[in-house]
């Protein structure tokens, strides 16, 4: 049941205390009136006039048949309250084992992307280590080809040089003659141990021995006629035949 209140002091009211009230109906304990009026004149509720001669005693009758219910409905709230308490301090302890396994996702997360970094890093360089690897490879076969180059220009070389010693010999009308030829030949001998030794890269080494060789052919060329004539030469003095 809902009992009445004092104006005064807030507090519900009981069948033992002296109540009374003010002309304008409201009710409050006897002291608490008391001490009100003796610095007012007004009700403390309506601020009505009011003082101490016209406030008269009330006998309220409390009916206290409802009560047991109303206890039990009050047991049944706080029994609710304490469960719901009891399911919150769950939630919080679930939300704090939540939040550690997020912290622990977070952390192994951030592991796993290093990794992924570190992994990536050495995919990177195992790609460049092949690529040198292939650069290297290649180097190596250009050099090797182009040493192959030098030493089969070198060899043409030595038997042109041959050939025009020899061709030299036999004809002495011709040795002054051979001169330039000679000389053209040295040049281009000097010239391949040259490229041989030099640090130019493998390509344009290649390049230069290319066109040297074909500068060489072009000299062989030019000694296509002199080559026909040492040829029937040597057949002359074979045949012992002397001009």
């Amino acid at each position: 049941m809902l009992l009445p209140a004092c104006s005064v002091c807030h507090e519900n009211m009981k069948q033992w205390e002296t109540i009374l009230s003010t002309t304008c109906g409201h009710l409050f304990h006897s002291n608490c009136i008391h001490k009100w009026l003796n610095s007012s004149t007004t009700c403390p509720q309506c601020r009505h006039d009011c003082d101490k001669t016209s406030i008269i005693r009330v006998h309220l009758t409390f009916n206290y048949e409802g009560e047991p219910e109303a206890v039990s409905k009050l047991k049944q709230a706080i029994s609710e309250i304490d469960k719901s308490k009891r399911e919150l301090k769950l939630i919080k302890t679930k939300c704090k084992m939540l939040k550690r396994d997020a912290e622990k996702q977070s952390k192994a997360s951030k592991m796993l992307r290093e990794e992924s970094n570190m992994y990536e890093k050495k995919i990177i360089e195992i790609k460049n280590n092949k690529s040198r690897n292939e650069m290297l490879a290649r180097y190596t076969d250009a050099k090797t080809w182009n040493q192959s180059l030098i030493e089969d220009v070198l060899r043409i070389i030595e038997k042109l040089s041959d050939v025009i010693t020899e061709y030299g010999r036999a004809n002495g009308s011709h040795e002054g003659a051979m001169g330039p030829h000679r000389i053209a030949v040295a040049n281009f001998k000097t010239n391949i141990k040259t490229l041989s030794r030099s640090n130019l890269n493998i390509g344009t080494k290649v390049k230069i021995g290319q066109s040297m060789t074909k500068n060489l052919r072009i000299v062989i060329e030019s000694f296509r006629g002199l080559l026909k004539a040492y040829v029937t030469r040597r057949k002359q003095i074979a045949a012992g035949v002397f001009i």
